[in-house]
């Protein structure tokens, strides 16, 4: 019940991401695939999706703080 609880938290805090954030959270994360595949796909280089991907992961985190009421840094 508890992981249930978490997921749902989880992918509530990734559906307010930008979509491109969404996307290569999803493809990272979830689907597994590697930075070269995603970036290839995308058109990036993988140096800038390693910065898109902190950039996303930093919002993750400002949702998580502002839900919670802590500061993020």
């Amino acid at each position: 019940m508890e992981e249930q609880i978490r997921n749902d938290i989880l992918h509530q805090a990734i559906n307010q991401l930008k979509p491109k954030y969404r996307q290569i959270i999803i493809e990272f994360y979830f689907q597994e695939k590697p930075y070269k595949e995603i970036a290839q796909r995308l058109g990036l280089s993988q140096q800038a999706l390693a910065q898109t991907l902190f950039r996303a992961r930093k919002k993750l985190l400002h949702y998580f703080s502002k839900k919670w009421g802590r500061q993020t840094p």
